[in-house]
C-alpha cells in the first residue's frame, strides 16, 4: 500500500521582534510578530529522513533577530523583503537564481 504526500510547507510562527530606536528627545519602541512559511518539494524529509534540503526553524528565528538588529527603525515592508531574500539565499533547497 503506497501513500501520496500532500503539499509540503514548514516554517516558524510567533517570532517576536521588539526594537528600540534611541533618539535625542525620545525613544521609539516597536513590536512585531512575524511568521515564516517555506513551501516546496520536501518529500525526501518524509520518505528518506533527509533534512539536508530544509532550513532549520531556529535559523529562521535567529536570522530575524539579527536582521532586525541591523536596522531597528526599518519599515515593516522593507524588513519583510530583506528577510525573505535572506531566507531564500540561505535555503539549501533554493531553486536557482531568483529574480532581481
Amino acid at each position: 500500500m503506497g501513500f501520496e504526500l500532500g503539499h509540503n510547507r514548514y516554517g516558524k510562527a510567533g517570532i517576536h521582534l521588539a526594537t528600540v530606536v534611541r533618539g535625542e528627545e525620545r525613544h521609539e519602541f516597536s513590536e512585531r510578530e512575524i511568521e515564516v512559511r517555506l513551501e516546496g518539494d520536501f518529500d525526501e524529509v518524509h520518505t528518506e529522513g533527509d533534512n539536508a534540503t530544509v532550513l532549520p526553524t531556529d535559523t529562521m528565528r535567529s536570522s530575524a533577530y539579527a536582521l532586525a538588529f541591523e536596522h531597528p527603525g526599518e519599515a515593516l515592508e522593507t524588513f519583510a523583503l530583506r528577510y525573505s531574500r535572506y531566507l531564500l539565499d540561505a535555503s539549501p533547497r533554493r531553486a536557482g537564481p531568483r529574480p532581481g
